[in-house]
This record gives C-alpha cells, sequence and structure tokens, in this order.
C-alpha cells in the first residue's frame, strides 16, 4: 500500500453511511476519518452495528475541513450525492462515489428524480474526474454511467458473538430498519403475506411491524440472527438487487435462503436456497425446509461456499486498491 512521505499510511476522508459497507473497506488498512456530525445532521455510529474499526477515527465536520484544506487526504469517499455538494467548495478531485442504490424508473416522480442524479455525477464525471464504485452490475446498469464495480463482502461476525446452537422452534429471520415505512424497497409486498403464514422474526428498528426485536448492541444481534434456521429476500427485480449485506451475512452463517425470483440473486433453487415466483411459493418452501432438517443444512452449506466463492473480501479490497490508487490490501480486517 502507498504511504506518504512519513511513512504512514495514506488518510482517507469519508461519511457515516452505510455501517457495513464501511466495515469491509476498513480492510484496505488506510487510515479513515470518518464525518459523524455535520451541523444539526448526526451521523454517529450506530451502537447496535459492529464495532467502530481501529483504524477509524470519527470526526465532526469542521475538523474534517480544516484536513481537507491541509491537503491530508489520499482521497474521499462519497456515499450521496448531497455528500458531493458539501465538498463542493473546498475539494472537487480525488473523490469516490458509491453507487449503493440504483436509479428507480418505476414512475414519472422516480425517473425525473432519476435523471437528476445522473445529471449530476455525469457531470462530476466529465469536470471533476469522478470516480464510481457500483455495488452490483444491475446498480452500475441503472445509473447507466462509467463505474467500477465492487460486490462487497459479508464481514464475518464475531465466534463468541453467535448462538451456540439453532432456537428451539424454527424459524426464519429477516433484518431491515423501517420496513413497513420503506415498503417495496424491503419487499414489505411480499413480507406481509409471509409473515401471516409462516414463522419468521423481524430483526431492527420497526415500530410498526409487532413483536420486532431491536438489539440493544451488535453482539445480540449477532446472536439472535445466528439462532435462525432459514433467511428470507423478498426484495424483486424492479425494487432491488437479488442480493444485499444482511442476505450475505445469513448465507456466511450457513443459512439456506429462501428468496423471491431475481435474476440477480445468488440462490439457485434447491443448491443453496429455494426461489420462489411470488409469497405463496415461497411460503410453500418454507414449509419444506421446517419439516426437512437434512434439506436446510444442505442448502445452508452450499450458500456459505457459495458467498464465500462470489463475494470474496479480496476480490472486493483488489477492486478498490486500485481506485483508490493504493497498492492491494493484505488484510485482514
Amino acid at each position: 500500500m502507498q504511504r506518504n512521505q512519513s511513512g504512514t499510511p495514506p488518510r482517507i476522508l469519508t461519511f457515516n453511511h452505510h455501517e457495513s459497507y464501511l466495515c469491509a473497506i476498513a480492510g484496505l488498512n488506510a487510515e479513515f476519518d470518518v464525518v459523524t456530525r455535520k451541523g444539526n445532521l448526526d451521523l454517529s455510529w450506530n451502537t447496535r452495528s459492529r464495532a467502530v474499526p481501529s483504524n477509524f477515527s470519527l470526526i465532526d465536520w469542521p475538523k474534517a475541513k480544516v484536513s481537507i484544506r491541509n491537503h491530508a487526504y489520499h482521497a474521499i469517499i462519497c456515499h450521496t450525492i448531497l455528500n458531493l455538494f458539501w465538498l463542493l467548495p473546498f475539494q472537487r478531485r480525488n473523490l469516490i462515489f458509491v453507487a449503493h442504490i440504483p436509479l428507480f424508473k418505476n414512475s414519472t416522480f422516480e425517473r425525473s428524480k432519476s435523471l437528476l442524479k445522473r445529471i449530476i455525477i455525469l457531470f462530476w464525471q466529465k469536470y471533476f474526474g469522478l470516480k464510481v464504485i457500483a455495488g452490483s452490475e444491475w446498480k452500475k446498469q441503472s445509473w447507466a454511467i462509467r463505474a467500477d464495480v465492487a460486490r462487497v463482502f459479508a464481514v464475518p461476525f464475531p465466534k463468541d458473538a453467535l448462538s451456540p446452537r439453532k432456537s428451539d422452534e424454527i424459524h426464519g429471520v429477516y433484518v431491515g430498519n423501517d420496513i413497513f415505512e420503506r415498503g417495496e424497497e424491503l419487499g414489505w409486498g411480499i413480507l406481509k403475506d409471509l409473515f401471516s403464514v409462516s414463522p419468521i422474526k423481524v430483526i431492527g428498528y420497526n415500530p410498526n411491524i409487532p413483536d420486532s426485536y431491536i438489539p440493544p448492541d451488535f453482539r445480540a444481534f449477532a446472536h439472535e440472527f445466528s439462532k435462525a434456521h432459514f433467511y428470507v429476500y423478498p426484495i424483486t427485480p424492479a425494487t432491488g438487487d437479488g442480493f444485499n449485506m444482511a442476505s450475505l451475512e445469513a448465507m456466511l452463517l450457513g443459512l439456506p435462503v429462501v428468496t423471491v425470483i431475481n435474476p440477480t440473486s445468488p440462490i439457485v433453487h434447491n443448491i443453496n436456497g429455494l426461489v420462489g415466483r411470488d409469497a405463496a411459493e415461497m411460503n410453500e418452501h418454507i414449509r419444506t425446509l421446517i419439516l426437512d432438517p437434512a434439506l436446510r443444512e444442505r442448502l445452508g452449506k452450499a450458500a456459505r461456499e457459495t458467498v464465500l466463492r462470489d463475494f470474496n473480501a479480496p476480490t472486493f479490497w483488489a477492486i478498490w486498491s486500485r481506485v483508490l490508487d493504493l497498492k492491494p490490501s493484505e488484510g485482514p480486517l
């Protein structure tokens, strides 16, 4: 990895969005300053998320501005278009934008909003040399811009935080915050039909979903997550990829995934999970899993093998290192 004249690792500035993703890029072994407050905007590190990586320093925006003016950063990673506009008066070069979400085009309003976002990114690419990393090929295609694709990997949970055994009652799990409020973005249309039939536990802040479990800290989250017997993934191709961080974490835990049909899903029916056309078929698959422990074990083992092969840290770090002009990361996290 490139070092500055003092021999210390390069410093990179970013903003506290998508903490699971930040924990993945922490493996680059650079030194990161992470903005957790800008004026009244509170971006504090979520105490229910993972611990702050050892190479992260949590700072406020005024301190970041001083470092920007002193040319202290090798690069700045932005996660929202708003981040780019915050930087406009101070730094316009050596910026990376992460396309975490696709551009939605399901209505006239969404198409107009997406077009504006795309124009902004194209402007920054043309005039300021902005580099873009997309979370998947599908997200890159939705933006229709020049971008590298780096599929994130599931950062392993601490082994001592995992439950030593599965729950006695066979149940599935789904992870997300404000699921009801975010609607189809998180698959609510299918989820509500799954909840009414199948035993599924929701983990996350969801005041409008009865019995949703809000973990007090990350260890409690990992413990509850690992007690489940399978994971459900209800997000359709109209609103998202066939995977997200939580589903990859589930696969890493060895949980078989019951998913709705989605062309970008890593799940192949009866190989590493079960695929349904709709909620009714997904409920049938769940019933099959509940009655067949050998099937759960076989599919779960294959799911873990899939995520380790196709969503791995070395590939993710290699792409990021090239974009950031760093020597390849040697890890570990």
